[in-house]
């Protein structure tokens, strides 16, 4: 949806979706999923992952983290799909103790995280795709994601 009015760089990181549960709802593995009412972000993989592995067709798609975060506090779903690095933060800083998480399997649930410039600038989409191929090679990136435990 999002390449019909962008264009994107080329990719510098693989992020790996995850599934988030309260610790009540005793969801621990991708089996516990299905049938449930998973909560995702819409314009992510995490919809078409679900589909692909036929765990529900119950969705909550809302637009933000946080949003996604609230509903599931508040249980209007059972579980949070979502990429790694984007609940990474909340792991660390809130009660994770609360909560049950895991990665979920499969070699192709992968997001891949790049730019999205507008598509009438070609031109800056090359720029930055040097700088990316640059920082690929010299191990800026590397450095990054492990420094954010990324991986």
């Amino acid at each position: 949806e999002r390449k019909k009015e962008m264009l994107a760089t080329i990719t510098y990181f693989e992020n790996h979706l995850c599934a988030l549960s309260l610790k009540k709802k005793e969801i621990n593995n991708i089996e516990n999923l299905k049938n449930k009412i998973l909560i995702i972000n819409t314009g992510y993989t995490s919809e078409s992952y679900i589909i692909s592995e036929a765990l529900s067709e119950k969705i909550l798609k809302l637009k933000s983290v946080p949003d996604a975060l609230i509903a599931l506090n508040l249980e209007q779903g059972d579980a949070f799909i979502t990429s790694y690095a984007s609940i990474l933060h909340f792991l660390k800083t809130q009660e994770a103790e609360n909560f049950n998480f895991f990665k979920l399997p499969r070699s192709n649930n992968q997001e891949s995280v790049s730019f999205l410039i507008n598509k009438n600038n070609p031109e800056l989409l090359e720029k930055i795709n040097n700088v990316i191929k640059e920082l690929l090679i010299d191990g800026t990136i590397d450095n990054l994601i492990k420094k954010w435990n990324l991986i």
